[in-house]
């Protein structure tokens, strides 16, 4: 009877052993998983404000250009203007 429950005891030892040493495990094996994710993610985050900073730097030059050809267009409207004022005299 003693030996039945000494037997008992020692097996459920060894199984709480080993379930601790595989939740420890597979913990270690999440946290890992996790690091790699939030790392993942960061280096996302970096490329993504990198390629909206290039971005911004072209939206910058078109609208640059666009204001460029507007006030051109004004001059040149000035110009045939004058040029149509010129040819009538």
């Amino acid at each position: 009877m003693i030996e039945t429950i000494l037997t008992t005891a020692a097996a459920l030892l060894v199984c709480l052993i080993n379930n601790w040493y595989q939740q420890r495990q597979f913990e270690e094996h999440q946290y890992s998983v996790a690091e790699e994710a939030n790392r993942k993610h960061d280096e996302t985050i970096k490329m993504i404000e990198y390629k909206l900073e290039q971005l911004t730097k072209k939206v910058d030059k078109h609208n640059n250009l666009v204001e460029r050809m507007y006030a051109l267009e004004k001059h040149v409207e000035k110009a045939n203007y004058r040029l149509d004022n010129l040819e009538k005299k």
